[in-house]
């Protein structure tokens, strides 16, 4: 059954909250001091966060990276939608609109990078 509502952001919401399980299995500790500072970061100002003893893995910091990375093209092309619905001349759509296929284009590519880097760090093989 394919949920409707289920988006990209909620793929990559996915993908952090498995990240951050796999550096909870490696340093629970530095996990926990995270979560706290996030709970009191609006309250107290912590000058120096903890750091991991033991890092994420290459291939689950590549995830992280490569996710921001299509968040990144997702604005980029809702922005270009934007813009061409609220532009004034035709020539200024016609800019707008070559804009978005290339942001389009850009995000394709991200996308198709960001599934091979999570079949990588899920140990699924290379994508085909």
């Amino acid at each position: 059954m394919v949920d409707a509502d289920f988006s990209i952001h909620d793929f990559i919401d996915n993908r952090w909250a498995d990240a951050k399980g796999v550096l909870e299995d490696l340093d629970s500790t530095f996990v926990h001091s995270i979560d706290a500072y996030k709970t009191l970061g609006s309250v107290l100002k912590l000058p120096n966060l903890p750091k991991s003893e033991t890092p994420l893995p290459h291939s689950w910091r590549k995830l992280i990276e490569t996710s921001v990375d299509v968040s990144w093209a997702i604005k980029d092309v809702e922005r270009c939608v934007e813009l061409t619905g609220s532009a004034a001349t035709p020539t200024t759509v016609h800019w707008y609109m070559e804009t978005f296929f290339e942001k389009a284009y850009n995000l394709i590519e991200r996308t198709k990078t960001f599934v091979a880097i999570v079949c990588k760090a899920y140990g699924l093989g290379e994508l085909r």
